[in-house]
């Protein structure tokens, strides 16, 4: 994940030395000012001090922030007028971390009567696991059901095991899960179960809302899969192409499929172009259920 951040010192900055009218001082940056650190490695950021209008002494360096380790080769330095000294921040992600998270550090100096800042975004990232649903969608008759496949996959050598649960949208919903829980490790980074939807013939048509939760004992993640039943509505989808050339002498055809109760379904067309406007006869469709594909018009002049 790219991160940005904004870096600022308290210092006024100067062209060169006896340029400005403020006395002795110093200013503070960092380089990078944006790391990630991936448990259990680490990464540092250089601090660079910077003696301006003849500055002289020993500055002391302290940072501050979420806990998280952090340690400085030099916590202080000594800088004489017009020098430029650094200083290696290092950071390393906590035992226990997990997830991602985004941890704001502050790196603080002190000399004489002088005292700024700088900052690092620290983008901590522990062991984790996803979960990704074969598709998200599953469209049923009423009183029918179905399957998707939903895939559990560790990173940065997650172990342990993941205990996964299912929030059922109402009464008339049945889902079940073919295995409740998975154990995931650095040799085994993927698992799948089978996830089983059915629903009653009374359910009211609509959309309904199936939450798929993975538990440890330190981290939940969750994702989300719409059961829908497709024949409660008239549903219609243009399917390629949906824009025709139409040349002289030739009758050129787009697919039409629509979804509705068993009836009668009448279509018409209009074409319209800056020239001229045509009104074409209607056509109806029986539709049964389980039987809802219009077919292709045949070529006729």
């Amino acid at each position: 994940m790219a991160l940005s951040a904004i870096v600022w010192s308290s210092s006024i900055t100067a062209s060169g030395a006896g340029s400005s009218p403020y006395g002795p001082y110093f200013g503070i940056w960092s380089s990078p000012t944006s790391i990630t650190v991936r448990a259990p490695s680490f990464a540092t950021s250089t601090i660079t001090l910077t003696s301006f209008n003849n500055f002289g002494g020993v500055v002391s360096l302290s940072v501050s922030g979420e806990s998280i380790d952090t340690s400085l080769n030099a916590s202080s330095v000594t800088l004489t007028p017009g020098a430029t000294v650094t200083s290696i921040l290092n950071v390393s992600a906590p035992f226990g971390t997990t997830g991602t998270r985004l941890v704001p550090l502050t790196v603080t100096a002190i000399g004489g009567q002088e005292s700024t800042s700088t900052y690092v975004n620290v983008n901590l990232e522990g062991p984790d696991f996803d979960l990704n649903l074969q598709s998200n969608l599953l469209p049923l008759d009423p009183g029918g059901s179905g399957t998707r496949t939903l895939n559990v996959t560790g990173s940065l050598n997650f172990t342990g095991e993941v205990n996964l649960a299912i929030g059922t949208p109402s009464s008339g919903f049945t889902v079940s899960l073919a295995k409740e829980n998975v154990t995931l490790s650095p040799n085994i980074t993927f698992q799948s179960t089978t996830i089983s939807v059915s629903v009653s013939n009374s359910t009211p048509p609509g959309e309904y809302l199936v939450t798929i939760s993975g538990n440890t004992n330190y981290r939940i993640n969750a994702t989300h899969m719409v059961v829908f039943s497709k024949y409660n509505n008239l549903y219609i989808e243009v399917k390629a192409p949906n824009s025709l050339p139409v040349p002289p002498s030739n009758n050129p055809w787009s697919q039409i499929l629509f979804y509705a109760l068993t009836g009668v379904v009448v279509l018409a067309v209009s074409v319209i172009t800056a020239y001229w406007r045509k009104q074409a006869k209607k056509t109806s469709h029986l539709l049964e259920t389980h039987n809802t594909r219009a077919d292709p018009p045949k070529n006729s002049s």
